[in-house]
This record gives structure tokens, C-alpha cells and sequence, in this order.
């Protein structure tokens, strides 16, 4: 009598795939990113169960608990490569019993000298639903070769290869799997050497064989490495057009090839471990390194300034000044362009004379020197990128006015110091007289000079037209009751000979009586017109 080894997979399977989830459960975390890599070689061990559905089953009804009880035992090995977390080709070889081939049914053709054993090879791809987490289902396609002796012979057959599975992380080198799969077997009579069943119609036209287990999956070749540990950016801020450095600092473990691309952040970019580069505007920018190889992709990134300050215009008003009429106020104005705006800048003025100014728009600057010379204002503008500066001379030139001395007019004998005793003397004498013409005479010439001056000197005040003061005054020694009638009555002589015979406008000279004076004269003043009134 053949007997035939009979175990219970109903209980056995359940035994394991609880085993092998407590094993990953229990097993020391890894970073869910390092469960698995792409680019490196792997092995997948397997054990399980086989199954078989064709001709020679027996399974009239399809009856599943039978085709267990019918299963037999396999084991295979798979060897391939990541080339992503997500996707895995590899070969895949499967070695199996199926016992339900050599069916010693009466209604079957008996087969002679048949081994129960059949082997499957052939490529096989393997896709991971969730890569990145550390239980995750899969599918497997692919296509094989079947091969077992039938009647003496070695039968082949083709076909396709189907299955799905469940892939626990244990480290980003180990991890346990269960799968099922199919292979369809072409032709019919390729795997059991029959192509009609015990009873009924055959309608597939194919054999099955069916394998549900699992296995070790092993990792293998080196982690890929990262490529950067770091980016070396410059210090500070630059001008534009400044060429500006930048390097990587490489790990040289990196798996290779390892590809860097620089973007800076101005539309352009480049490529190496170390590049530099001109920036032609001011701003902020943010040059961004990116390094990828097989373990990924890194980004590094630094900030860098780029800054610009510029003076487009110094002015003074006014340029020239005549330190000697009273110190006249400069103001000074600058129109100047900071970049960029998030970048303050700083204004300091140097006026060339030991005094500064903070900010940009400085008070009226007045020189206190009377020195001629040549002042030189500086203005220096600067942020923490750049900084700009401009001059501006200023001119200061020391002129006073010409000053005149109009001969006074005496009424007296100047030798005798007094009037004649009783004397009133208010008229002009001929010398009087010729003493008023030699003082006309030289107040022209001092008017014309004072045009020219006023010409000259074109950053002064404007010069009022000028006018004359008579002031008349009278003698101690004089017999009179009045001396202030007196001054006046002399000061008013003088006038009306200025006016009536000299032609001097009425309305430029005025006469006013100033009392007692031991010289008894009449002294005539040139003054601004304004003042002619004071």
C-alpha cells in the first residue's frame, strides 16, 4: 500500500504568520525612511505550501479544503535588485511536491515513472504599495519555465506568474514576507502529462500550481550614503558684481554618482561642488544647494545680501559766502539710494571746519571763521553692505564794505573853538560850502564802489540804496537859549545845499539837530535807507 505523509497546513500557516508579526513588532525600530532603499541586491528564501489544479486533482467540486488537504511542500529562492523603495526586479525559482499530480485514481491514465516534484524559474517584478512604512502589501508579476518528469520524460512548460503578499520591515537589512502565487501552466499537458480531467469537461486548457508561504528577505551591498553635510556660505554682504564663493562640504563616503545643482535665487543656476557667482542687482537672495544620489536628495541653503548705497546729488546753497558780512546760513540737501530697503543706512556729514552733522538733511551750517579759504563737505552715506561718498566745496571769501568819512562843516572859526560872542552863525560860508561839494564828490565814488562790491559778492545780502544823515550840533561857548534849534537850524543848512544845489533827492537825506557839542559842526553820514528813519 503507498502511504502518503499527511499534515494539517489549516493549522500550521496560521502558527507562523502570527510568528513572524510578534518577531516585527518586537524588533528594534528603525527610521521609517531606512526600512527600504533603493540600490542594492537582495535574497528572498522561501518555504510554504504547494498546490496543484489540473487534470489529475481529483477536485471534481473545487472543493478548497480538499486542495489543502492535497497540498505538498515547496521552498525557493529569490535573487534581485531595488532599484527603488517602490520597485524590485528579480529571479524567482520555486521548487514544489504536488502530490495530487501521481493521483492514484482508477478512472485516471496511470502515469508511469512520474516524479511529483516540479520546478518553476523565471523573472518576476515586484511592486511595494507603501515603501515607506514598515508592514506593506506587494504584488509580483512575471513569467517562468516549468519542468518535471512525467512518464520517463521531462515535460517544460510556459506561462505567466501572479501574486500578492505582505512585507514586514524588521531593519532597513531584514524583513519577513508571506505571499501567494499562481503559475499558469502552458501546455496542458506540460505539468501532469494529461490534458482531459478524471470526470467532466476540460475547459482551462492550463495547469495550476500554487505556492502560499514565506520567507526572509535580505539586503544586501552597501547603504547608499548621503552626499552633504553641510554648505559653506560667505560672511557678511556683498555689492553687486562682487564675485561671491560658495562650497559644499562633501561626505567623501557619498555614493556615487552624486549630482549638485546650485540655484541662486536670481533665475540663474549651476552645477559642481563648488561654484561662484556674480550677483548684478541689490536684494535678498537664497541660494539653495541640492545633492542627490541613489540614498536620495539633501537641500542645504544660506542667505546672502547683497547691498548698494549711492549719493546721485550734493548740493549747497549757496556755494560761495562772505564770511566777513555777518556769517551767511548754508543749507545743504542730498538725494541718495539705499538698497535694499530692509538694510538701514547711515548719514554723516563732515562741514570742513571741525563740526559734523548725523542724519541726512543737516540744520543750516553758518562758519564762524573769518579766514578766506576753501571748506570741503563731505557726506558719507552707508548701510552694512556699501558705503558712498561725495563732496562739495564751499567757497568763503572775507570783503566788508568800502567805509567813507565825509569832511564835517564847521560854522565857527575851527581855530577860536566857539561863534564869535553873540554870533549865531547858521549860514554856510564859501569854505562850508566848498567842504559839502568835496564831500558829494567822494560819496559818488563810494556809491560806485559799493555797487561793485554788492556785484562781487552775489551770495551777500543786497545792499540797501544808500542814504545821507546830516546832524547838526551847536557849542557850549554859544550865547544861546535854544542849542537843539540851533543843531537843527545848521543841520537843515547843510540839507537844503545838498538838495537846492547839489541835487540830491529830498528823500535820501534828512537833517536832525543833535544838541551841544564843543566843536559847533555838521557832520554828514552816508546810511542804509532803511535806517534813515531810526
Amino acid at each position: 500500500m503507498n502511504r502518503r505523509f499527511k499534515f494539517k497546513p489549516l493549522r500550521t500557516l496560521p502558527l507562523l504568520l502570527l510568528a513572524g508579526v510578534l518577531f516585527g513588532l518586537l524588533a528594534q525600530p528603525a527610521q521609517a525612511q531606512d526600512l527600504r532603499e533603493g540600490g542594492h541586491w537582495y535574497l528572498k528564501p522561501r518555504v510554504g505550501l504547494t498546490f496543484y489544479a489540473g487534470d489529475r486533482d481529483g477536485n471534481e467540486d473545487n472543493d478548497l479544503s480538499q486542495f489543502f488537504d492535497d497540498a505538498g511542500f515547496g521552498f525557493g529562492l529569490e535573487v534581485g535588485y531595488h532599484f527603488t523603495p517602490a520597485f524590485a526586479l528579480g529571479l524567482y525559482h520555486l521548487s514544489g511536491r504536488y502530490p495530487a499530480i501521481d493521483n492514484l485514481d482508477p478512472a485516471l491514465e496511470p502515469l508511469d515513472d512520474t516524479s511529483e516534484w516540479r520546478h518553476i524559474i523565471g523573472p518576476a517584478a515586484t511592486f511595494y504599495l507603501l515603501p515607506r512604512a514598515r508592514l506593506t502589501p506587494y504584488f509580483l508579476v512575471g513569467a517562468g519555465v516549468v519542468f518535471g518528469k512525467v512518464n520517463g520524460e521531462y515535460d517544460v512548460g510556459f506561462g505567466p506568474l501572479a501574486g500578492l503578499g505582505l512585507d514586514l520591515a524588521l531593519s532597513p537589512r531584514v524583513g519577513l514576507f508571506v505571499e501567494g502565487t499562481t503559475f499558469f501552466s502552458f501546455p496542458d499537458t506540460a505539468v501532469d502529462g494529461s490534458d482531459s480531467p478524471a470526470s467532466g469537461d476540460d475547459d482551462s486548457n492550463a495547469d495550476v500550481l500554487g505556492f502560499l508561504g514565506g520567507g526572509l528577505r535580505i539586503n544586501f551591498g552597501s547603504k547608499p550614503v548621503p552626499p552633504v553635510l553641510g554648505l559653506s556660505c560667505p560672511s557678511g554682504c556683498f555689492n553687486p558684481g562682487d564675485e561671491v564663493s560658495f562650497t559644499s562640504t562633501m561626505n567623501e563616503d557619498a555614493t556615487e554618482p552624486v549630482e549638485y545643482r546650485w540655484r541662486f535665487g536670481d533665475g540663474t543656476e549651476a552645477t559642481g561642488t563648488a561654484v561662484t557667482h556674480r550677483f548684478d542687482r541689490p536684494g535678498e537672495y537664497t541660494v539653495i544647494l541640492t545633492a542627490s544620489n541613489k540614498a536620495g536628495t539633501v537641500e542645504r541653503s544660506c542667505p546672502i545680501i547683497v547691498g548698494d548705497v549711492e549719493i546721485n546729488r550734493l548740493t549747497a546753497t549757496p556755494q560761495v559766502v562772505n564770511v566777513c558780512d555777518g556769517g551767511v546760513p548754508i543749507r545743504f540737501a542730498a538725494d541718495v539710494t539705499s538698497l535694499p530697503a530692509s538694510l538701514p543706512a547711515t548719514y554723516l556729514w563732515d562741514f570742513g571746519d571741525g563740526t559734523s552733522f548725523e542724519g541726512l538733511t543737516p540744520p543750516p551750517h553758518v562758519y564762524q571763521s573769518r579766514e578766506a579759504r576753501t571748506y570741503t563737505v563731505s557726506l558719507r552715506a552707508s548701510n552694512s553692505c556699501d558705503s558712498d561718498v561725495r563732496t562739495i566745496p564751499i567757497t568763503a571769501v572775507c570783503r566788508m564794505p568800502p567805509v567813507i568819512a565825509l569832511t564835517p562843516v564847521f560854522f565857527c572859526d575851527d581855530k577860536l573853538k566857539a561863534c564869535p560872542q553873540g554870533v549865531y552863525a547858521t549860514r554856510l560860508s564859501d569854505d562850508a560850502q566848498r567842504t559839502l561839494v568835496e564831500n558829494l564828490r567822494a560819496l559818488s565814488a563810494y556809491l560806485e564802489e559799493l555797487e561793485r562790491y554788492a556785484e562781487e559778492e552775489t551770495p551777500s545780502p543786497e545792499l540797501d540804496k544808500q542814504c545821507l544823515l546830516v546832524e547838526g550840533y551847536a557849542s557850549r561857548n554859544e550865547r544861546t537859549r535854544n542849542p537843539e534849534r540851533l543843531a537843527r537850524q545848521r543841520a537843515e543848512a547843510v540839507r537844503q545845499y545838498y538838495v537846492e544845489q547839489l541835487s540830491v533827492a529830498p528823500e535820501r537825506i534828512r537833517a536832525v539837530g543833535r544838541g551841544l557839542d564843543e566843536n559847533a559842526e555838521v557832520r554828514t553820514t552816508p546810511v542804509r535807507c532803511d535806517e534813515l528813519n531810526n
